[in-house]
């Protein structure tokens, strides 16, 4: 629908969710030939072939048969809300907490203060602690970035 430049409606949004789940689930992104290409114009031409077929290598089947219904070529095939709730791969999920926003979360890190950045790459700012790094004061802008683009915020 996006690469013939037409109107779109969210079955671009499930198709981007499968896209965005087959990246995770096997590291490279759909389309690419196993992550061998890197054109933009081949993983075009990629998407818009019907004899294209996608291999799901890595995975669960449940993970790989959601990713194939949200990446189904038929828009109106392609999976939506109900399809994806349905699904045996959210068995057990709760809907309903989603909704109020309460989930437990499925992962909680430890921490000791705030300021603890034991989750986080050392490389980043080695040697900085917290309460350093909030203390740094940031450069006025200069060149292109001075200009007033944040004037409205």
């Amino acid at each position: 629908v996006i690469t013939k430049r037409a109107g779109y409606g969210a079955e671009a949004d499930w198709w981007a969710a499968g896209v965005m789940l087959f990246e995770v689930s096997h590291g490279y992104t759909p389309f690419t030939d196993g992550g061998t290409v890197d054109s933009e114009n081949k993983v075009l031409a990629n998407i818009a072939s019907a004899d294209y077929t996608l291999e799901y290598e890595a995975g669960t089947p449940l993970a790989n048969a959601v990713t194939r219904g949200l990446l189904h070529r038929s828009w109106s095939e392609r999976f939506g809300s109900a399809e994806l709730r349905a699904h045996a791969y959210f068995g057990g999920f709760d809907w309903q907490a989603l909704l109020a926003q309460q989930p437990p979360s499925p992962y909680v890190p430890a921490v000791k203060d705030p300021f603890d950045m034991r989750n986080f790459d050392p490389e980043i700012d080695e040697g900085n602690s917290g309460p350093e790094l909030l203390a740094l004061a940031a450069a006025p802008p200069t060149g292109d970035a001075a200009d007033s683009w944040d004037a409205d915020f």
